[in-house]
């Protein structure tokens, strides 16, 4: 799984649906790629993404520490699964031939990427850093779980269009794996915005000044502000700048530097 994840946005400049590293570079500009991001966090230092700075030179190590841990996830991760799941899509539809090896390949990629090495369930226990672990999580948060299960109704239909769209692959259905993988896509991003609201409330309404609150507010704003952005401009600069993204402080006063 680690050598499948790629932050650098170029590794998607060809793929025009994996929209989450078209939009980060057209949210942060110029030639800006989440390494970038991951890379000061780790370091403590300011880097600019194009236009914007990032300031985690004023983060406490803490701040930093979770930053780069959830960073890797609605980053690094997120990132290369949406590349893998679209990289199988124009394999599929390149006309390639049947049973495409490239494309299976590719969309198994995104499954690991989605699950991890942790999509089960023992005895009420559950590891793992994933997409799908995000999910259990934010499931159980939001109230959001099956009624008659105790997974997470986004892994359950999410899983099922893998298993689904690899029979899509193995028979050439091009337009039946895109809409698959669009929705793949779709449910990938739930948690992480689930994530930074459940952030957001407990700095603000519970008092939560916790550094890994902190980072955790860092890691998800630097993935939702860019897809926000793609649907409205302004709403993306608030997150960012609500959210100290920017300068290490935001203005509002929701974090601490």
């Amino acid at each position: 799984i680690q050598s499948l994840i790629t932050t650098n946005s170029g590794l998607c400049s060809n793929i025009t649906d994996s929209s989450l590293a078209a939009a980060f570079r057209s949210f942060y500009g110029g030639d800006s790629d989440a390494d970038q991001w991951m890379n000061a966090a780790f370091d403590g230092t300011t880097v600019a993404l194009g236009t914007r700075l990032i300031e985690f030179g004023t983060a406490s190590l803490p701040t930093r520490t979770s930053a780069a841990r959830y960073g890797a996830l609605t980053l690094n991760i997120l990132m290369a699964l949406e590349c893998q799941i679209f990289q199988a899509v124009d394999a599929t539809c390149n006309g390639l031939g049947v049973d495409n090896v490239d494309a299976q390949l590719a969309w198994d990629a995104a499954y690991a990427l989605y699950t991890g090495s942790e999509a089960e369930l023992e005895e009420g226990f559950l590891g793992g850093y994933f997409i799908y672990s995000l999910s259990q999580t934010m499931c159980v948060e939001f109230g959001t779980c099956k009624h008659d299960s105790s997974e997470a109704r986004i892994n359950t239909d999410a899983l099922q269009l893998f298993v689904t769209g690899r029979a899509d692959i193995t028979n050439g259905r091009c337009a039946d794996i895109r809409e698959k993988a669009l929705k793949i896509q779709a449910l990938s991003r739930v948690p992480i915005i689930q994530g930074l609201l459940r952030a957001l409330y407990a700095i603000k309404e519970q008092a939560d000044q916790r550094d890994n609150t902190q980072g955790e507010v860092f890691a998800m704003a630097a993935a939702v502000a860019p897809m926000v952005s793609q649907c409205s401009t302004g709403s993306g600069d608030i997150i960012f700048k609500d959210t100290g993204l920017s300068n290490g402080s935001p203005e509002d006063g929701v974090l601490q530097g």
